[in-house]
C-alpha cells in the first residue's frame, strides 16, 4: 500500500516544543473518501443555509414632510410625526405586521399574508389622513433573507423602490402581490410598466382602486388615530 507523508506543524508549537507531527495517509484512504463524496455517502463541510422566507413587504411615507417641518416649525413636526407613529404602530398591531425599521417619516413593515399589508396600509393613509398627513405606500411580496434581526434581499429592494413610484395618498403593489390577491376584496388599477431604480427588470405595477371591506378599515383607522391621538 502506497502512503504519502507530510510534517505539518501542530496548532500550537510552544506545547511540544516547536517539534512537528508526521501524518501518514495512503493513497487507497485518499481515493475512498472522495468515491463516498462522490457517491453521497459522506458530505463536505459546507456553510449552513440562510434563514429565508416568503414574505409580504410595506414601505409607508410621509408626502412633502419637508414642507410640514417648515410650515408647523420643529416642535409641531415632532409632536405631529409622534402622533403619526402611535397611528401606524396601531395599524400594525391590527393587522399582526411586524415593524422592521423606521428613519424619520417612514415605516418598513413585513407580514405573513399579502391581504394583511394591503388592509394594514390603507387604514395607515385613512388614519393618518384624518390628523392632516398624507401618505404613499408601496407593496411586493418575495422571498427575503433573516439576517441580524433584519429582512434583507431583492425583494426589499423592489417594495422600496416600488413606495417611491407611488403618487400621494396612493397604494402602489407589484403584479406578483396582485396575482396572489386574485379574487380576493382588492381591486386594482393598472399602473403600467415601470423600471425601478438599480433594478434591471422592469415591473408592472397596480394602484389600490377600493377594497369592498372599506367602510370596516375606515372605522378601523378613525378608532386607532383617536386612540392613538
Amino acid at each position: 500500500m502506497l502512503e504519502l507523508e507530510r510534517l505539518i506543524a501542530p496548532p500550537n508549537q510552544d506545547e511540544v516544543g516547536g517539534g512537528r507531527l508526521l501524518v501518514r495517509v495512503s493513497v487507497d484512504e485518499i481515493v475512498a473518501f472522495l468515491v463516498s463524496v462522490r457517491q453521497g455517502t459522506r458530505a463536505l463541510p459546507h456553510a449552513p443555509e440562510p434563514d429565508r422566507s416568503l414574505l409580504t413587504l410595506l414601505f409607508t411615507d410621509i408626502v412633502g414632510s419637508t414642507e410640514l417641518v417648515q410650515r408647523l416649525g420643529d416642535e409641531a413636526w415632532r409632536a405631529l410625526l409622534a402622533r403619526h407613529h402611535r397611528i401606524v404602530r396601531k395599524q400594525i398591531g391590527i393587522f399582526h405586521g411586524r415593524e422592521v425599521d423606521h428613519a424619520g417619516d417612514g415605516f418598513f413593515i413585513t407580514f405573513d399574508r399579502p391581504g394583511q399589508a394591503v388592509a394594514c396600509a390603507q387604514a395607515v393613509r385613512d388614519g393618518l389622513h384624518a390628523i392632516g398627513i398624507t401618505v404613499r405606500a408601496g407593496i411586493h411580496a418575495g422571498e427575503c433573507e433573516h439576517a441580524e434581526g433584519q429582512v434583507v434581499g431583492v425583494a426589499v429592494h423592489v417594495a422600496a423602490r416600488i413606495a417611491t413610484l407611488a403618487q400621494p395618498g396612493e397604494i402602489l403593489v407589484s403584479s406578483t402581490l396582485m396575482d396572489l390577491l386574485a379574487g380576493s376584496r382588492f381591486e386594482f388599477e393598472d399602473r403600467a410598466w415601470h423600471t425601478l431604480k438599480g433594478l434591471r427588470e422592469k415591473r408592472q405595477l397596480y394602484a389600490l382602486r377600493s377594497y369592498r371591506a372599506a367602510a370596516f378599515v375606515a372605522q378601523r383607522a378613525r378608532q386607532a388615530c383617536h386612540s392613538a391621538a
